[in-house]
């Protein structure tokens, strides 16, 4: 009996080995990264911060060094923010936390949906119980099957996102109802499909320096917001050049909030025997410092993400 593979076989064994190497090459590289967070400060100064308390991020210009795969390659900076700015997270893995405050905490990252609630409607990437630890990995995101429509548009669209679509390649011009468009922007596919927006065919349109189309900004408007509800709402990238942490004081009007007083006296320690006065003098002392003593929450988060390769 002969041993050798019929030549159709070996064709279409040779078709699907092609098929499988075009899917890897259109979608990205898969990369890992272990952040440590570390937030000190005091409930006085958190709440003197505003909306910034609590806050962490990577130092700006770090984001290359820490989230890309730029080894050996030359890529400038354009390529590289348009390349963190189109990631696709995969998982994010909470092995470790720590925390001092006495209040429970609500943590936001902002690369992943909020999955825990309180009683009062707000939501949090996670929460954190007061002076609390907890060693053991926690899974706190993990992505659906990833289809098809996500690659596709990274293939073709690689720099666009929900949150550029209508700037990235988008030349406005001062107070005119017009604006040059990118011959290779999003907004030219929706336009080639349906020339009713503009009443003509959008290439046989004369291009500006060969390169910009020129449209009204509300056809602009119209097919941006067609994109955003058709297809980018089907694609989670994050924009990893903005990743940040932020913690929370759950269930309270704000830091400094003491309430009735039961949480923040629950650690006084009063000496026998003293009088009244020294009594109200020591919780007075004690409510102060529970307001000015800097307090810390310190966490590692091992994160999973794809990034689109550089064409």
């Amino acid at each position: 009996m002969s041993h050798n593979t019929p030549a159709s076989q070996v064709a279409q064994k040779e078709k699907l080995n092609d098929k499988s190497s075009a899917e890897r090459e259109s979608r990205g590289t898969i990369l890992e990264r272990t952040l440590h967070v570390n937030i000190t400060n005091s409930l006085g100064n958190l709440a003197l911060a505003g909306p910034h308390g609590g806050f962490w991020k990577p130092v700006d210009g770090t984001q290359f060094k820490l989230f890309g795969n730029f080894e050996g390659e030359s890529i400038d900076a354009c390529t590289a923010t348009n390349q963190l700015n189109c990631a696709v997270i995969h998982e994010v893995t909470l092995l470790e936390h720590q925390s001092s405050f006495p209040v429970p905490l609500g943590v936001e990252l902002n690369c992943v949906p909020p999955r825990e609630f309180t009683e009062l409607g707000q939501k949090y990437s996670y929460t954190v119980l007061p002076c609390s630890s907890n060693s053991n990995p926690q899974c706190i995101f993990k992505a659906e099957s990833l289809n098809d429509e996500l690659y596709e548009w990274h293939k073709e669209f690689p720099q666009y996102t929900a949150a550029n679509l209508d700037t990235e390649g988008v030349m406005p011009v001062n107070n005119q109802a017009f604006v040059f468009i990118d011959c290779a922007h999003p907004v030219v596919s929706i336009l080639r499909n349906n020339a009713h927006l503009i009443g003509c065919d959008i290439d046989q349109q004369k291009r500006i320096d060969g390169t910009w189309y020129k449209i009204s900004k509300q056809v602009l408007q119209t097919c941006c917001k067609t994109i955003r509800e058709k297809v980018l709402s089907k694609v989670a990238t994050q924009d990893l050049n903005t990743l940040s942490l932020q913690i929370h004081r759950i269930n309270a009007d704000g830091w400094e909030d003491l309430g009735d007083g039961t949480l923040a006296m629950r650690s006084l320690k009063l000496k026998a025997g003293i009088s009244q006065e020294e009594e109200d003098e020591a919780k007075r002392k004690h409510l102060r410092s529970f307001t000015s003593t800097p307090y810390s929450y310190m966490c590692r988060l091992k994160v999973k993400y794809e990034l689109p390769n550089v064409i």
